[in-house]
């Protein structure tokens, strides 16, 4: 049986960025950064100091199936002012001339102009069925043998339990398939992502069991769905066994904890408490040593040391930040930061004099974030850690 070749990839290589006009009126120009975002997820930040009539080599390459973007900025180091933006372009499928091209960037009285090529890039190698352990093999097995068998019904009405299935099989064998979409669900999500990862055969499990029997159980409690939620459609964009699990834990999330009196005052609506994140680490995790870091005030870089300790050590973390701490194309960020999504902290954390840079996931993505301090600071408000 032949197979659909996949959509064709191209790859854009980025010259030289040179500036005919700054934007800042000093003698020291302009602090530039230079975001690319790769399909819509952000892939690299490129930092340079730049003054009229000087150019810069970027050369870094990026392979993408449908479009690249570039956002330019020049950064006010001061603090006080929001970095300015100047300029962003889009470079789809139709700019395909090894030729060249040009992105030119105007904003703000400034102009730049950045040179690239796009070419048909080679084919990625043909991916091979991930080795799967003995437990997730029986439990993939047992959730099978659950959905071919008629007299055995799911609890939920508007899932289907072939659907659960297919969705749930796809997270364990890639748990980046997960993704709360425009759900206010990032806590539940972060829990579902960390379990999958950590512990897919125990994942399938307790999701077999949720749409059999409307319930799950875990370290010392059992959480049920109550019939409301079973008789829910699912929300757009959001999987049938993604929807199924998170939504349960955040139906039963006020039930389980007291949430309300852990950070009274620090929660917004829709938001899941540090409290629960807490809860969830211990129950669902199954960690045995879980600590809450508030970083509302200070201590960003030494909680941020935590979660890389944790995750080294075998253990997991997640951070409460802005969600504008994670760039995105057309994102429009907020005058005030505010403590508004949940996200796993995956390491890969590099602490310097000025910048931090560190692995996160959110919304299917894994983000590799390059930061300074005096953001981190603003962005990041508490890390819960867990270990074993």
């Amino acid at each position: 049986m032949s197979s659909t070749p996949g959509p064709s990839l191209k790859k854009i290589t980025l010259g030289t960025l040179k500036c005919n006009e700054t934007e800042d009126w000093g003698s020291d120009g302009d602090e530039i950064r230079l975001d690319v975002f790769v399909d819509g997820a952000f892939r690299k930040s490129i930092r340079r100091q730049m003054k009229e009539d000087g150019q810069f080599s970027v050369n870094e390459s990026f392979v993408f199936k449908k479009k690249v973007e570039l956002k330019l900025w020049d950064e006010d180091s001061g603090g006080s002012d929001n970095d300015d933006l100047l300029g962003l372009c889009v470079i789809g499928l139709a700019n395909t001339s090894s030729k060249g091209g040009v992105a030119q960037f105007r904003g703000d009285g400034a102009s730049y102009d950045q040179n690239y090529a796009v070419v048909d890039a080679p084919p990625p190698p043909s991916a091979s069925t991930p080795t799967l352990s003995p437990q997730l093999i029986a439990e993939l097995a047992k959730f099978k043998e659950y959905v071919d068998n008629p007299t055995r019904k799911s609890v939920w009405t508007k899932i289907s339990k072939q659907q659960v299935f297919e969705d749930v099989r796809q997270a364990v064998l890639d748990p980046l398939t997960i993704n709360q979409a425009s759900t206010p669900l990032c806590g539940p999500a972060s829990i579902a992502f960390l379990l999958a990862r950590r512990e897919p055969a125990r994942y399938a499990r307790l999701c077999r069991e949720l749409c059999e029997k409307g319930q799950m159980k875990f370290k010392t409690k059992v959480i049920v769905a109550e019939a409301e939620l079973r008789n829910e459609p699912v929300k757009k964009k959001v999987s049938a066994g993604d929807w199924m699990f998170i939504t349960t834990l955040r139906d039963a999330e006020n039930i389980w904890f007291d949430v309300d009196s852990h950070n009274p005052g620090e929660g917004i609506a829709g938001l899941t408490y540090a409290g629960a994140m807490e809860g969830w680490f211990t129950e669902i995790l199954e960690m045995t040593k879980v600590t809450w870091l508030r970083t509302f005030s200070w201590g960003e870089v030494s909680a941020l040391k935590a979660a890389r300790e944790a995750v080294s050590s075998g253990g997991a973390a997640a951070l409460l930040i802005d969600n504008n701490l994670i760039p995105r194309p057309n994102s429009a960020e907020s005058t005030i930061a505010y403590p508004d999504h949940w996200v796993p902290f995956l390491g890969n954390c590099i602490i310097g004099n000025d910048r931090v840079t560190f692995d996160c996931f959110s919304w299917d993505q894994i983000y590799t974030l390059d930061v300074s301090h005096s953001r981190l600071e603003d962005y990041l408000f508490g890390v819960v850690t867990g270990t074993k």
